[in-house]
Order: C-alpha cells, then sequence, then structure tokens
C-alpha cells in the first residue's frame, strides 16, 4: 500500500522571508526525517531537504507555503516544519 502525501498550507511570517539563514533550518530539520518533504510557493516546488532548492522558491513575507511529507514519518515532519515556519524560522516576525 504507497504511503500517503500529508500537506498543509502556512504563511511566511518572519521579515525578510525565506532566505539562505531560515533555509538552512528547513532543510535541517527536515532532514531529521526519512519522510520526503517538498514545499511549493505558487509554481514553483522544491526539496525541503536542500537549501539550495528551497532558495529557489523566493518565498517573500507573508506568501502562502504549502508544505509536504510522504513517508514513515510524515505527520511528525510536517509538524515539526510547520510549526518552524509559522514561529518566523528563527528570524524576526514582522508586526501585523
Amino acid at each position: 500500500m504507497p504511503e500517503r502525501e500529508l500537506t498543509r498550507e502556512v504563511t511566511i511570517s518572519n521579515a525578510n522571508g525565506l532566505h539562505t539563514r531560515p533555509a538552512g533550518r528547513i532543510a535541517a530539520v527536515a532532514r531529521r526525517f526519512e519522510s520526503e518533504v517538498r514545499l511549493r510557493c505558487g509554481t514553483r516546488s522544491a526539496d525541503g531537504k536542500s537549501i539550495v532548492s528551497l532558495l529557489t522558491l523566493a518565498a517573500a513575507h507573508g506568501r502562502k507555503v504549502r508544505v509536504s511529507a510522504r513517508g514513515p514519518d510524515a505527520a511528525d515532519a510536517l509538524d515539526t516544519l510547520c510549526q518552524l515556519i509559522e514561529t518566523g524560522l528563527g528570524d524576526e516576525l514582522e508586526e501585523a
């Protein structure tokens, strides 16, 4: 039986969007999981375990990003990565 892909949409909340440092944080966290992790912003899709791939998303502050995971620990990967993104990726959050 094929593994189901889990997805969730989150908003980039840090002030500077998805630049090198936050992309590195996402990739480092994603690599802790066995599951395949992908992020999509608009028409662009990226390997969640690759900093270079994540940077191609050009995801600015306020953009919606769809995070997906497929594999044995997909639910944990999705929860962890979405929480990381929603809490600002370790950068300053933009004031509302």
